[in-house]
């Protein structure tokens, strides 16, 4: 019954509904229901497969990581064992009298040094590779006269200098200290001269160390066949190297850059580079300066 505010009856609503009515809606539900379900299941089936693949990939994973150990672990071994036979050889070098040898005899062992040499660096960089991969070189950072690390570096390049007919030239500046590895630094500076000197035909290289603000700056300066933009972006990675007809010649394995740059950074410091093609090419080696 419909009422008023008075109570007084002004309508009726009827209600009508039957069995059929009420089945359709019970078979609509279980239908709903069956629907879900296969939804549910279907989630499920997708989830176990997933889970089955992330084992796989987690297997492959380790397999791969076991491969990439016995890599690094081989190439370790096998540099290591290199450096013995290199050893000696420099030593029956050093045992030859050179007085009693020809031009041509003196000639040919100062090539055999030469190479020795080379190949010596290149065990040396494959090791330092092999550290920085696996997260195992250190740094026995102290405080540090910037100075006496260049004029070292400087001086011990002078001859590499001179059989090209460089200039090899370093002012030593009064600067402030500050915090590296100096035998890390050297090795960084040394790869950075030894490829100024490397890649200039002629001119001079100029090695300077200032202080600005808070960072103490070291630029390695050459006239050398300078480096495009475009190769100046991807300059620091691994296995690097320039490819071009003044290039042709110059041997090198393009670790040289990646491994100093991964000493700068090791030691809180930067790495830049500003070259122009044809004209020369600065490398600058940035860190903070050393607070008491």
């Amino acid at each position: 019954a419909l009422t008023d505010t008075l109570g007084e009856v002004r309508g009726f609503v009827f209600l009508d509904t039957s069995m059929a009515s009420v089945d359709n809606v019970a078979a609509r539900n279980v239908r709903n229901a069956y629907a879900i379900l296969l939804g549910i299941i279907f989630v499920i089936a997708l989830l176990l497969v997933r889970q089955a693949k992330v084992v796989d990939y987690a297997v492959l994973y380790r397999k791969l990581k076991d491969v990439d150990q016995m890599k690094d672990d081989f190439v370790s071994m096998a540099a290591h064992e290199l450096r013995t036979p290199l050893s000696v050889i420099k030593g029956y070098l050093s045992m030859i009298s050179p007085e009693r040898l020809t031009d041509t005899d003196k000639e040919g062992i100062s090539r055999v040094n030469i190479s020795v040499e080379n190949l010596n660096s290149l065990v040396g960089d494959i090791l330092d590779v092999v550290k920085m991969d696996q997260g195992r070189i250190r740094f026995d950072m102290k405080e540090i006269d910037v100075s006496d690390i260049v004029a070292e570096v400087a001086d011990s390049l002078q001859s590499l200098a001179k059989e090209k007919n460089l200039t090899l030239s370093f002012v030593r500046s009064s600067i402030s200290h500050i915090y590296a590895d100096p035998v890390r630094l050297k090795q960084a500076l040394i790869n950075i001269v030894g490829n100024a000197i490397k890649y200039t035909p002629q001119g001079n290289v100029s090695v300077m160390a200032t202080e600005e603000g808070e960072r103490v700056s070291i630029r390695v300066r050459d006239t050398g066949i300078g480096i495009s933009a475009e190769d100046q972006r991807k300059l620091f990675g691994k296995f690097l190297r320039i490819r071009s007809k003044e290039t042709e010649d110059i041997r090198g394995t393009g670790l040289g850059l990646w491994i100093t740059a991964q000493i700068v950074s090791g030691m809180n410091g930067k790495i830049s580079v500003e070259s122009i093609k044809g004209k020369g090419s600065d490398f600058i080696l940035s860190f903070p300066v050393a607070t008491p």
